[in-house]
């Protein structure tokens, strides 16, 4: 549970939470995995609804924008821990609240390592870095992805197939969550863009991002089409070994197919079978069968089916 401040009009410096003043100055403040007793704090100095603060702490947040008479709400999805997880941006007046559940190391830096200029520069450009380092942790991870299906497509035929079963399925599971978290991520930024709003002045700079955001998930169709393709291979080769598997417990039957069938002639109860009271008969019979074996595998092996 923390909750960290830097003021940047007047001055850019951390600053006690308890001493923030919103009528003198303008304030970045990041709440990470606040209580109950941190949310009213943080409610009481910015004048923002409980219910909205409760709301940017939800896991399971679906990024979108809402507009409030004294502050506009943004959540937005980054990765944390290989997963995607919401934050919720409160921008006011004079204020960006950042709230979030999970460490995200796009946001950590920006209170705990202070750029100077940055923060020079205003509210439109700590939101526009917030933004964009999610967006290029997203690209980072893509690629990341791509180096990992990149060493399954050489060693696809080396791999045991549960393993490989396993770690596609674990690929296809994360791009999916990835392709959500972009695609509405980039329909924020095109809100943004085009809402009309007080809080945010200079909205140019949200297009860029947006266009970003659109390369990326072009990335992720291309690693989408590659993981089923992978899939696809496996399970052809699967299916070749089976087949193989059958095609020689076919051919193993029909060489004892002959046997079997004077074995069968010879146990009937006939009283005058061929060779019965023979002294040789047993051995002439054996012999037989052992032939019909070797003929029918020189005939598969003539049509190369052996």
């Amino acid at each position: 549970m923390v909750i960290e401040a830097v003021s940047y009009q007047k001055e850019v410096r951390h600053v006690d939470v308890k001493k923030i003043n919103l009528s003198r100055n303008s304030y970045v403040i990041d709440i990470y995995n606040p209580d109950l007793k941190e949310l009213y704090l943080v409610s009481n100095l910015t004048k923002v609804f409980m219910s909205d603060l409760k709301t940017c702490l939800d896991t399971r947040g679906i990024p979108r924008v809402e507009k409030r008479d004294n502050y506009l709400i943004v959540v937005f999805r980054a990765i944390a821990d290989g997963r995607t997880t919401p934050f919720g941006l409160i921008i006011g007046s004079n204020f960006i609240l950042v709230i979030h559940t999970k460490q995200i190391k796009q946001i950590t830096p920006l209170v705990k390592e202070v750029d100077v200029k940055l923060f020079k520069f205003g509210k439109e450009a700590i939101l526009h870095k917030i933004f964009y380092d999610v967006i290029k942790d997203f690209e980072d991870s893509l690629e990341k992805l791509e180096d990992e299906i990149d060493v399954l497509d050489k060693n696809i035929l080396k791999i045991p197939s549960q393993n490989l079963v396993n770690q596609l399925f674990t690929l296809k599971r994360t791009s999916v969550y990835y392709r959500k978290a972009i695609y509405r991520n980039r329909d924020v930024l095109v809100l943004l863009q085009n809402m009309e709003t007080k809080f945010i002045k200079k909205k140019n700079d949200f297009g860029p991002l947006a266009i970003e955001s659109m390369q990326i998930m072009d990335i992720e169709e291309l690693l989408k089409d590659r993981l089923s393709n992978l899939l696809e291979v496996h399970l052809s080769n699967t299916s070749n070994k089976l087949n193989e598997t059958m095609k020689s417990f076919t051919v193993i039957a029909s060489l004892l197919l002959l046997p079997l069938l004077i074995s069968g002639i010879y146990g009937m109860n006939f009283k005058f079978i061929p060779l019965a009271e023979n002294y040789n008969g047993f051995y002439i019979i054996i012999g037989i069968m052992i032939l019909s074996v070797f003929i029918t595998y020189s005939f598969y092996k003539l049509r190369r089916w052996a």
